[in-house]
């Protein structure tokens, strides 16, 4: 937004102030007059509500508006009901100061306005493909898996490379089959933020599924499975409800149609009929949840 479409002034009842610190970097509040009719629209044009573009500080271009205060001025009595009114019947307004606080790059960061997009790379789990408007929590663990009766042996030497004998009296370190072996894994929560609803029938016959590509980067096909999806609902400012729905997926290096044979080597499964024991599938968040269900803010 290149400036405000209504008219407006500086005012001076509060002088601009500018202010700088190493954590923060620079700001400045500045106030501005307009009329009380335009007074939302400039707060919607100078924030970027509509084109997504935050107003750029005159005197510095690298400050962008990033809150606005509307204060109400010039209360009389009798209003016409024009659209203008004040608090209560009979009111009206016919100024107002509007508080404008602009940021650098810096300070932005917290509020998710860098470069004026908000695929902030601290919220991409994907740095090479980000997605829009979200975030994510992820928990490294080991992934347990059991070891069949009779797949280990001991070994003919210890940690330090020193050859060992074992006495053949020692029972096998595996007899019982009940031991398991610790393998890389993640539980992985990806919510898309302003959803606009949900279509089961978008994903309820992916939840169990394994992917089908490559997801995330890394992931090959098998190793990530999607375990369901659950959602929070909540309301802007303009009272429009929307919905946060965050995606479960778990993450095994080992594949999840594999299990250890009883020689110690791993080898991929299926059931007997000869289908995959977990279905491939793509179980893309864009296809999950696809764009169309998605919502950008454009107005506040």
């Amino acid at each position: 937004m290149g400036a405000p479409s209504v008219a407006y002034k500086i005012s001076y009842t509060s002088p601009p102030r500018y202010s700088g610190s190493r954590a923060n970097g620079l700001s400045a509040q500045v106030r501005y007059k307009v009329n009380w009719a335009d007074a939302f629209t400039f707060v919607n044009d100078v924030l970027g509500a509509v084109d997504g573009a935050p107003w750029a500080f005159p005197a510095s271009p690298n400050l962008r508006a990033t809150e606005a205060v509307i204060n109400p001025i010039g209360v009389k009595s009798g209003g016409a009901g024009d659209g203008t009114t004040g608090t209560v019947p009979g009111q009206y307004f016919e100024k107002a100061h509007i508080d404008v606080t602009f940021n650098s790059q810096a300070a932005q960061v917290g509020g998710m306005d860098t470069g004026f997009t908000e695929n902030i790379p601290a919220l991409q789990f994907d740095q090479a493909n980000p997605i829009e408007m979200s975030s994510f929590q992820i928990q490294y663990s080991a992934q347990m898996i059991k070891i069949p009766g009779g797949s280990l042996d001991w070994a003919l030497a210890d940690a330090n490379g020193t050859a060992q004998s074992v006495p053949s009296t020692v029972k096998s370190p595996t007899l019982s089959g009940a031991e398991y072996v610790r393998k890389p894994a993640f539980n992985l929560n990806l919510t898309l933020h302003n959803c606009l609803y949900i279509n089961a029938d978008n994903f309820n016959s992916k939840i169990g599924c394994v992917n089908d590509t490559t997801m995330f980067g890394t992931c090959t096909p098998e190793t990530l499975l999607f375990d369901g999806a659950s959602s929070n609902h909540r309301s802007l400012s303009n009272g429009r409800a929307i919905i946060d729905v965050t995606l479960n997926y778990k993450w095994q290096k080992v594949g999840w149609n594999t299990a250890m044979a009883s020689n110690g080597n791993i080898y991929s499964y299926v059931k007997r009929d000869g289908t995959d024991v977990y279905v491939r599938a793509d179980i893309r968040p864009e296809t999950i949840i696809p764009p169309s269900q998605r919502w950008s803010p454009n107005s506040i």
